[in-house]
């Protein structure tokens, strides 16, 4: 049996010919030629952006447009682009995969008290600090669907409790360019 780290250390079924086809694979298929997302496991964190529409027409919160309007603004969820009337318009999609939305207020909000606002790279950057991860990973305790490998320190920093996780990534706060230039020197 072979465990394969990026499936969330879920066995994959033994090869069973030369070419590396997995059991149960479509004949004809080479999985090797499918999306990260689809060869390394579902439980990966999507990298695209969502409307405020698209959110609620997927069913990912159980909220009208208007109501997650007012979720966004109360710090629920994380918006990174706006209209020019001040409408949230790009939500990353990564945040409404759980555990992530019970996770994020917190973080959203001392973001928020930032003299420079939230920092819209905060989420997407992986800091050395969090072993190469980014504090979105952390967060959800999910490798994203575009990272192709994992280390065992990453493996430990996505196998805590959520509440360990989430402590991470309000430490990573210090690492924002708005709090080194504070601390300066």
């Amino acid at each position: 049996m072979y465990l394969d780290p990026m499936a969330g250390l879920q066995p994959l079924p033994t090869a069973y010919t030369p070419s590396g086809l997995r059991q149960g694979s479509r004949p004809g298929h080479l999985p090797f030629l499918d999306s990260p997302c689809a060869v390394l496991g579902s439980s990966r964190l999507p990298i695209g952006h969502l409307t405020v529409a698209e959110v609620s027409a997927q069913g990912l919160v159980n909220l009208t447009p208007c109501e997650l309007h007012r979720a966004i603004e109360a710090g629920h969820f994380y918006a990174e682009g706006y209209d020019p009337a001040g409408m949230p318009t790009i939500l990353p999609a990564w945040q409404f995969v759980p555990p992530a939305p019970s996770l994020i207020i917190p973080i959203i909000m001392a973001l928020r008290n930032e003299p420079s606002g939230e920092d819209p790279f905060f989420w997407m950057i992986a800091y050395e600090e969090l072993n190469d991860l980014t504090p979105a990973e952390v967060l959800c305790g999910r490798l994203l669907c575009t990272r192709g490998s994992v280390s065992i320190g990453q493996v430990h920093h996505l196998r805590r409790s959520d509440a360990e996780r989430q402590a991470t990534v309000m430490a990573a706060l210090e690492l924002l360019p708005s709090r080194l230039l504070r601390a300066g020197p």
